[in-house]
């Protein structure tokens, strides 16, 4: 959809007050402003690609703007580029650092910057990426993400993904393909370093709502579901049990004379007994 005029829109004022942190060099300071200058004409030009419904082109002014002079207001700018283009992900990233870079930005416009947010994280994915090895890289679509153990979880847009975990050194790399719709919460458990038996990976609960997780075995998840392991049923004695006596009495009849079963049943054995 194209959206014209650049209501919504941040308006970026490029100052001296984001430039005394270079006053003591004159020629640090010239370069500042040479700087500053780049990213305004940057800036100009991307507003105009905005206003025009040029998302995409608009996007790429905005991320020069910001190599060349850093405002963190300039980050309002790219998420509302990314939210045109319905890169929805990135859109909320780019909030995110907008907000947490900028504490002193315009109420307004940081409330506007939540309001976004809300709505556009309805329209995506979370992913929890737990692994039994720390320090594990993980990708998704060849992206890299962060490492293991995550402070939280990942968003990634609706349909199909690969996500990739593995640490140099590790000889295991765990590969896994996730579909999920909007709105889903997916886990993906990655082993990394024990590969020996049916281990399970289980969440470690440390209060921080990190990545982190612990090799559970099958009898452990047996005791933890209330249960114990097998050889602790009642049940499990008792099939123990009759398989025991259904051996005994078949050695029995079968090691008789014939004299001593004079009438068979129809069934197994004998009437005598």
């Amino acid at each position: 959809m194209r959206c014209h005029g650049l209501h919504g829109l941040a308006k970026v004022v490029l100052g001296f007050g984001f430039i005394t942190m270079a006053a003591g060099s004159g020629r640090a300071f010239a370069q500042s402003f040479e700087a500053r200058d780049r990213a305004k004409a940057y800036l100009a030009a991307g507003n105009k690609l905005y206003g025009d419904g040029d998302y995409e082109g608009a996007l790429n002014q905005y991320q020069q703007a910001y190599a060349a002079f850093p405002s963190p207001k300039l980050l309002f700018n790219q998420a509302q580029a990314y939210r045109g283009l319905a890169r929805h992900v990135e859109a909320i990233e780019a909030y995110e650092s907008f907000l947490m870079e900028d504490p002193q930005a315009d109420a307004a416009l940081r409330d506007e910057a939540r309001t976004h947010m809300i709505a556009l994280r309805a329209k995506v994915a979370s992913v929890e990426v737990v692994s039994d090895t720390d320090g594990a890289d993980i990708s998704i679509d060849g992206k890299t993400r962060g490492k293991t153990p995550l402070p939280r979880p990942l968003l990634v847009a609706p349909g199909a993904h690969i996500v990739l975990v593995k640490k140099a050194g590790v000889s295991h790399t765990h590969y896994e393909k996730i579909e999920p719709q909007k709105g889903d919460k997916l886990r993906v458990s990655a082993v990394l370093e024990r590969r020996a038996g049916p281990y399970d990976l289980r969440a470690r609960d440390d209060g921080g709502g990190g990545g982190r997780a612990d090799l559970v075995a099958p009898e452990q998840r047996e005791a933890d579901s209330g249960g114990g392991p097998v050889y602790t049923r009642w049940w499990f004695w008792t099939l123990i049990g009759a398989a025991v006596v259904g051996g005994v009495t078949a050695a029995v009849l079968i090691t008789r004379k014939p004299e001593d079963c004079p009438t068979p049943t129809a069934t197994f054995g004998c009437t005598k007994v």
